[in-house]
């Protein structure tokens, strides 16, 4: 999610649109708070994810994503991310090299902006579809988190996304799974999301790594990566990454047998832009 066009025409437009509906909503009666009030699985779904900014050499922080926590052991969260957010694939060790950087979180609660440092786990290997990052977040606080399933995605399947597309703050958006195994090769530089998900939803720069939750059984399926669209031509296809390759990686993380795991802790600054 790399890109942000902004023009001018795309402005004065969307100013009009929130004109008309702020005149349209005025004139309607009331509305009862509990009809139209956000669901359980929507709040949890909201206040479980993150956004993730990384420290800067000028000490400025700088928006890279969202992302869900997704476990808890003690006061350890972890929290899922896409792997283009935080690191490059080394092509000449053929090893995923994070970006040497501070990373930090907030909830971008209204009432509370703090930050919180994490600590970037070993991440994915984007050549192979492993467009996957987890980050660990120390707490004795009693945060919510929403459990990673054990399946994947089904065609029609509802589901929930909260991110925080061009920086603007976490926003709900909900969609449905389109297509369950992408065969084609979709490649672009060292991403490569040959045998992910499609969905339908709305995202932008900023929405990479946030979790896609299950309508039906309340857990991610799958996290949010990018989208395919050519300019003027039909609606973009959003790529997620499903909760089996997200499980594999994870374990093999996990135990140390990882293929790409880069146990050196190679410097990737020379070739990550």
């Amino acid at each position: 999610m790399k890109k942000f066009v902004r023009s001018l025409t795309g402005f004065v437009c969307i100013t009009l649109m929130l004109s008309c509906a702020a005149s349209i909503c005025s004139a309607q009666p009331p509305q009862d708070p509990g009809v139209c009030s956000l669901d359980k699985l929507e709040e949890k779904v909201k206040n479980s994810v993150v956004v993730l900014y990384g420290q800067m050499e000028d000490s400025s922080l700088r928006m890279f994503c969202s992302g869900p926590l997704f476990e808890r052991n003690g006061n350890k969260y972890r929290l899922l991310a896409a792997a283009h957010c935080v690191s490059d694939d080394d092509l000449r060790r053929v090893k995923a090299a994070a970006m040497p950087i501070r990373w930090f979180v907030t909830f971008d609660n209204p009432n509370d902006y703090s930050f919180m440092e994490v600590k970037l786990l070993p991440p994915g290997y984007q050549s192979v579809g492993d467009d996957i990052a987890i980050l660990e977040l120390e707490s004795d606080k009693d945060l919510p988190f929403i459990p990673l399933s054990d399946r994947d995605p089904s065609v029609g399947e509802d589901f929930i996304n909260v991110a925080s597309p061009n920086g603007l703050g976490k926003q709900l958006f909900h969609g449905q799974i389109s297509k369950e195994r992408l065969n084609l090769p979709i490649v672009s530089g060292t991403i490569n999301w040959r045998h992910n998900a499609l969905v339908q939803t709305q995202s932008g720069p900023g929405s990479s790594g946030s979790s896609i939750v299950s309508r039906c059984s309340g857990k991610i399926i799958a996290i949010l990566v990018g989208s395919i669209s050519y300019p003027n031509r039909g609606t973009p296809n959003v790529v997620v990454v499903p909760a089996s390759r997200i499980n594999k990686y994870y374990s093999a993380s996990k135990d140390g047998t990882y293929k790409y795991l880069d146990k050196d802790g190679a410097d990737s600054s020379s070739f990550w832009a």
